[in-house]
Parts: C-alpha cells; structure tokens; sequence
C-alpha cells in the first residue's frame, strides 16, 4: 500500500471516529436522556449495534458515496477521495468539539461535489443521484417528525392508557433498549458509507469487508469515548422526555434512516433524530422545544454542505502543489 492509499484508510478511521462521536451519540442521546440507561451502558449498545449495521447493510450507501455520485470510469481521484475525507474530519472533528450534531453525510457530499465543481467537472455529476439526495435531506426531518407524531398519538399513548404502572415501566424500558438497537443498526449501516465510499471507490483498499469492519469499530470508539457533550445536546437541549416519547423518537428516526439506507441514498441521522425530537415536543406543545436549539442545528444543516465543499476545494488544491 502506497502513502497516499495508507493516508485516504488512516483518514477513513479517523472520519469513522468523528461520526461515532457525532451522529451516533444520536441514539445514546435519547436513551440516556430519558434516565433508562448509563451513557456507558447506552455507548457500548450502540457501538455493537453501528458495527453490525456496517457489515450486514452498510454497502449500498458505500456504493452510493464511492462510485454513483461521479461515476468516472477509472474510479474515483485518490487525491479527490483523501481531500474529501480530510476535509470531512476536520469539519466534523470541530463540530464535535463544539458540541454541535452535524450532518456527515450532508458534509462528505459536500466536499465531493465542491472538489469536481472547482474542477470543472461538474458535468459528470449524477443529477438524478443528486437530485434525489437533495429531496431526501428536506424529507428526512418531515418524515420523522410526522412519524413521531403519528405513532404518539395513534399507538403509544392508547396502549400506555391500557398497561399498570409496573408493566408500564419493564415495557417500556424493554422497548427503549430495542429502539436504541435499531437505531444504531440503522446508524451504522447509513453513515459507514461516508467513510468506507472514498476508499472503495479510489481502490485505496480492495478489501471491503476489512476496511468496513475496521471503521465500524472505530465509530463504536467515537461514540464510546467521545460523545457526552453531543449527547447533552441532543437528549436536553430540545424538549425533555419520558421513556414513551424516548422510545418513540428512536423507533422514528431509525425507521426513517433504515427506509433510506435500503434506497442506498445517505442521509443526516441528525436530521432524523432532531425532527423525530421535535414531532414528540410538539405533542406537548410548541412551548416544549426549545427553538433556539432547533434553529442553531438547522443553520448548521444549510451551512454544512457548503463550507465542507469550500474546505475540500481548498485541501485539494493544496495536494495538488505538494
């Protein structure tokens, strides 16, 4: 393995990090939020569960990210696919940092696309691919809110109504840890994609079942060691919750990232998660959610692509001299 495959998988293992520690916190948020589980308990759930997510569906998304966004007939640059990466760490590195949940997967098709438009190569670009990638990003919080509301409303609040409070309570933390299950999984087989892609589509490593088991273990790090500030954000800084709105949050949002994850088309878990939030909140009126926060996020969703692009033309033109 060359230097420059060796630092496009260094890169790939590190972007794993920065999504378990980012976007998947997104499951520990809800679970820890509601009291149910420990952050530590939650952390090692959702790692075990993101790397089973990898392995058993995560390659359509990688198909999707590697080689149907530009289709090029050698494969993808590998100076594009480490420029992307880099720029896709870093990003996503420093929102971390700042205990912002951003959108990896808006990131990394950002700075794919801001490379090839800079390159003049804009007209490879797969439209209908990107098209439908743009109207799944404004679909995934709708779907997820009317979701959230929905289930609520109609399924969860009629059928506490008919339990006891005991078996109210051992139900529902059953159904927390299940959910947080399922949103993992479902975590771990759309997001392995924005790390996994530019490596299997540059033929940095051939292997894909090495380098996908290795990332997975990598984001179950990020999400064990690196994730409580996000967690915060996420579990409180919306709307408070119980463990029937907690669980019903997960089930909408990893039902809406699973949907998607089948289609191959990579989405913002953090969308999924905050507009599942959001529907529940809204259940007990506007009041309940926290705008600010609600508004804080979503500027970073329209920001994200955008910067990401601008930071992976930069880091690419600087490879380019070197």
């Amino acid at each position: 393995m060359d230097a420059i495959s060796l630092s496009i998988v260094v890169s790939a293992l590190l972007v794993g990090l920065n999504i378990g520690a980012n976007s998947a916190s997104n499951a520990i948020g809800v679970i820890v939020g509601s009291n149910i589980m420990s952050f530590r308990k939650a952390a090692l759930l959702a790692s075990i569960s993101m790397l089973l997510g990898a392995l058993l569906q995560g390659g359509a998304v990688i198909q999707t990210i590697g080689g149907d966004i530009v289709p090029l007939e050698n494969g993808m640059d590998e100076d594009i696919a480490l420029a992307a990466l880099l720029a896709t760490l870093i990003f996503v590195g420093i929102s971390t940092a700042l205990s912002i949940p951003v959108a990896t997967s808006h990131t990394m098709v950002g700075a794919i696309m801001g490379i090839i438009i800079v390159e003049g190569l804009a007209g490879k670009l797969n439209f209908i691919l990107i098209s439908k990638l743009l109207l799944s990003w404004i679909m995934t919080p709708i779907a997820a809110i009317v979701l959230a509301v929905l289930l609520y409303r109609y399924v969860m609040t009629p059928l506490s109504g008919r339990l006891n409070l005991l078996t109210f309570s051992r139900l529902f933390q059953v159904l927390l840890v299940l959910g947080s299950v399922f949103l993992s999984y479902s975590l771990g087989a759309n997001n392995i994609g924005n790390a996994v892609g530019p490596v299997i589509g540059s033929n940095a490593m051939s292997n894909q079942l090495a380098i996908v088991f290795m990332v997975g273990v990598s984001m179950g790090v990020g999400a064990s060691s690196f994730s409580r500030r996000v967690v915060e954000t996420v579990s409180k800084g919306i709307t408070s919750m119980g463990p029937i709105m907690a669980f019903t949050s997960q089930f909408a949002a990893a039902s809406v990232v699973y949907f998607f994850t089948v289609l191959g088309i990579p989405i913002s878990s953090t969308q999924a998660v905050v507009g599942s939030v959001i529907g529940i909140g809204l259940t007990k009126g506007v009041r309940t959610v926290n705008i600010k926060t609600v508004e804080y996020i979503s500027v970073g969703w329209v920001l994200t692509p955008v910067m990401a692009g601008s930071l992976s033309a930069l880091i690419y033109w600087l490879l380019q001299i070197l």
